[in-house]
């Protein structure tokens, strides 16, 4: 799973910048975290479901404000951003693929290992 985030993640970054890419990406510990909750039944409490949230907006509200600073750094340098680069779906669909896919990586180890108790993760 993780070769295939890399390989989907890499191939996005034709499309989209690495600095709004990358947090997108990186939200796949969440990713993890909400699979086991939901679908294994894990357990959280309040504190750490609202954490769970916090950085999830977090990641997004940083990921939004570092494409309009680097769309402002370009204005203020004269030049114009490229098309390939502008924020399309296209642009955006790869991170998100490459967040779910590395988050079902930790998830399905976590399933195979201790949810089928086909052996210990240790």
């Amino acid at each position: 799973m993780y070769i295939l985030s890399m390989a989907i993640g890499y191939f996005g970054l034709r499309y989209i910048e690495l600095s709004i890419s990358s947090p997108i990406s990186n939200f796949s510990g969440a990713v993890s975290t909400l699979l086991t909750f939901f679908l294994l039944g894990g357990t959280m409490d309040g504190i750490q479901f609202g954490a769970v949230v916090i950085i999830s907006i977090g990641i997004f509200l940083l990921s939004f404000f570092e494409k309009q600073e680097f769309n402002r750094e370009l204005k203020a340098e004269g030049q114009k951003i490229e098309k390939k680069y502008k924020i399309r779906a296209v642009a955006i669909i790869f991170p998100i693929l490459r967040c779910i896919i590395d988050g079902l990586g930790p998830f399905l180890d976590g399933y195979y290992l201790e949810f089928n108790q086909l052996m210990s993760e240790d």
